[in-house]
């Protein structure tokens, strides 16, 4: 088919109006530029008024002013015993019925019902100290030979079987708290 047939049939064809008329497509237009609900105007908003607020708000925009949001505190022990209360007695409560009804937020909830009652202790757990028992066979391989003070504290658990177990740590620890000293080496003499 040529340029002039395909235009022909096109002329000819029957083709459907889905496009409105004319009254109903001004009609539209009208109801564009003055919409009313329930045939009242609606009032005009200006300024500050006229901004739409979303209905969703974490589907909204944040400009880096909002994108920094503080933290609620943590609760006490006695909050969250009062949480725990609240979700024993009332087991078909959710986080966030338990929420509005304490006035905490729906994440300190499901912190206080699902954590640890008291918070766990930050920090290391410390260092064991040395039994009587490997306390004295250290300070008798100390005192058999004086070239035995000589080795550095962190070896001495290589030679004396019974402290092989403890770290340079425990073992320095333990010997300054016997009264043992080692020269700093930046104080030491050059010969």
């Amino acid at each position: 088919m040529n340029l002039q047939d395909q235009l022909h049939w096109v002329q000819h064809q029957r083709l459907e109006v889905t496009s409105p008329s004319i009254e109903a497509a001004e009609r539209m237009a009208a109801r564009q530029q003055h919409p009313q609900v329930t045939g009242q105007p609606l009032r005009q908003l200006t300024g500050a008024q006229a901004q739409v607020q979303p209905r969703f708000k974490q589907y909204r925009y944040r400009g880096p002013e909002e994108l920094k949001q503080n933290k609620a505190k943590e609760l006490t022990r006695d909050e969250r015993f009062e949480i725990r209360v609240v979700k024993k007695y009332f087991p078909e409560l959710s986080y966030i019925d338990i929420a509005l009804k304490t006035g905490f937020t729906r994440a300190q909830v499901q912190t206080a019902l699902t954590g640890p009652l008291t918070p766990k202790k930050k920090g290391i757990g410390g260092y064991k100290d040395l039994s009587s028992h490997e306390l004295e066979a250290l300070l008798k391989f100390l005192n058999a030979d004086q070239s035995h003070r000589e080795i550095p504290w962190g070896d001495l658990r290589f030679v004396v079987p019974e402290i092989s177990q403890y770290g340079p740590i425990v073992i320095s620890r333990t010997l300054k708290g016997l009264g043992f000293e080692r020269p700093n080496p930046t104080q030491q003499k050059r010969l």
